[in-house]
């Protein structure tokens, strides 16, 4: 009797509040990686533009006109 209701407990705590908290974690997870991604795609624009003298590049040296 006692091990049913602990099993239950566990069970409906486990439902309840562990697997609400490891979905906000994933989603935060996913969210973190489509910033990531955001972020790698603005550099490789960034990069890709400035040498043709589109975007004033503090990181690539325009001594040349």
């Amino acid at each position: 009797m006692l091990i049913s209701r602990c099993n239950k407990d566990h069970s409906n705590y486990l439902r309840t509040v562990i697997l609400p908290r490891l979905h906000r974690f994933f989603d935060f997870i996913q969210q973190l990686k489509l910033s990531i991604h955001y972020v790698i795609l603005a550099v490789l624009i960034y990069t890709w533009l400035a040498p043709a003298g589109e975007i004033a590049s503090p990181l690539i040296d325009n001594k040349v006109r």
